[in-house]
């Protein structure tokens, strides 16, 4: 669980700092990195999400806080770019599964983001669209992984493979889809 939540970190701060086009040594980015995992430890507790800590979180996304949310062993990264007046939303795999990982040749490659969707500031500030996916992803994130884990099939009876991955798909295909259907999809750069 800690490895997934930083890998989400991780790929979440390479993200942010290559988003920016700015070096590491930019107090606007270490301050907005700063805000960022104090938020990622106030929505994260006891290894669910608390809705009311990621509405306030959501709420300052456009004062250059982005919000870094860990669900389904996903990460979603939720940012403003100035440029577009858009809030962009980009996800990505947080742990790969046994499998790839068990095939790979050589070393396993990742992109991030997966998916990325660009939504107007104006939509994504409306109170209700930040109370419903606040919503959605405390669910999300209290969900048993037994609906979202691997299977395997053993004496003749299907069983959650607990020691592989969740498919991150809740997030990564599903709740992206949602929010293409608000904006667009876009491609940033991948790491």
């Amino acid at each position: 669980m800690l490895l997934c939540h930083l890998s989400a970190l991780t790929a979440s701060m390479t993200i942010l700092f290559t988003s920016w086009k700015i070096s590491q040594g930019s107090d606007r980015a270490w301050k907005a990195v700063t805000k960022a995992l104090e938020s990622y430890w106030r929505v994260h507790q006891k290894g669910v999400i608390n809705k009311k800590a990621l509405v306030e979180a959501l709420q300052h996304v456009k004062d250059d806080i982005p919000v870094i949310v860990h669900v389904s062993e996903a990460g979603l990264l939720i940012r403003y770019e100035r440029e577009t007046s858009n809030v962009i939303f980009e996800a990505f795999e947080a742990s790969p599964r046994a499998e790839d990982v068990l095939e790979s040749t050589k070393a396993l490659r990742c992109d991030f983001p997966g998916t990325a969707v660009s939504i107007p500031l104006d939509r994504f500030q409306q109170q209700s669209f930040i109370e419903n996916l606040a919503s959605f992803l405390e669910q999300a994130s209290a969900e048993s992984i037994k609906q979202f884990a691997a299977k395997a099939r053993k004496a003749g009876v299907t069983l959650a493979e607990i020691r592989d991955t969740v498919d991150p798909a809740l997030v990564t295909q599903m709740l992206m889809a949602l929010l293409e259907v608000l904006g667009k999809r876009v491609n940033p750069p991948p790491l």
